[in-house]
C-alpha cells in the first residue's frame, strides 16, 4: 500500500485519461479525512491539444505532485505545466503507430525547460519522423536511446526534495 511505512521509499505513478474522477476521489477522500500520501504522483495522459484540457482537471486534484504522460503524442501541443513537476513524452509504438514528429518531442522539452518541469523523453515509437524523414529504428518501439538524436536523449526526473522530504532514496 501506498501509504505503509514501507512504501515510503518509493514514488508511485497513478496515471489516467480522466482526472476528473481522481479529482473527485480526492475529495472524497479529504471528506473522509484522509489525505493523498505525498509520495504517490497525480498523472494524467496527453496525446494532442484536444486533450490538453485534462491539465486542467489534474490541477484539481488534492495531491502535492502531478505529472503529465505526453504519449503517445499524434501532434504539436502547447501545454500549461504550472503545477507540474513531471513530463513524460514519447511516440507511439505497435503496427498500426501513427508518425511521431521528433520536433513535437523537442517542443515539449523546450515547454518543460522554460517551465521548470523535468522532462523524460520515454521513446520515439515505431514510426518516428525527423524532418520530414523517416527514421528506420532496430528497436521496433524507438527505445533505444542510443538510435536517438542526441538532443532527444533528455530523461530527467523531478528533484528527490519535491517528491518526499528526507526518507527518499535519491537513487530513484
Amino acid at each position: 500500500m501506498v501509504g505503509t511505512e514501507k512504501a515510503q521509499q518509493h514514488v508511485w505513478l497513478w496515471l489516467t485519461k480522466r482526472p476528473a474522477r481522481m479529482a473527485e476521489f480526492s475529495e472524497w477522500l479529504a471528506k473522509l479525512g484522509l489525505h493523498w500520501p505525498d509520495n504517490l504522483m497525480a498523472m494524467t495522459s496527453v496525446t494532442s491539444q484536444k486533450t490538453v484540457g485534462r491539465i486542467a482537471q489534474l490541477g484539481k486534484v488534492r495531491c502535492k505532485h502531478r505529472g503529465l504522460s505526453v504519449e503517445p503524442l499524434w501532434s504539436s501541443v502547447t501545454l500549461p505545466l504550472d503545477g507540474m513537476a513531471w513530463c513524460i513524452v514519447g511516440g507511439e509504438s505497435g503496427s498500426y503507430a501513427q508518425p511521431f514528429h521528433l520536433d513535437w518531442a523537442r517542443d515539449v522539452v523546450r515547454q518543460c525547460r522554460r517551465a521548470g518541469v523535468a522532462p523524460f523523453v520515454k521513446q520515439l515509437g515505431a514510426a518516428p519522423m525527423d524532418g520530414g524523414t523517416s527514421l528506420f529504428l532496430a528497436d521496433s518501439h524507438g527505445g533505444d536511446w542510443s538510435e536517438w538524436p542526441e538532443d532527444l536523449r533528455v530523461r530527467e526526473f523531478p528533484p528527490v526534495h519535491l517528491l518526499k522530504s528526507g526518507t527518499l532514496n535519491p537513487e530513484w
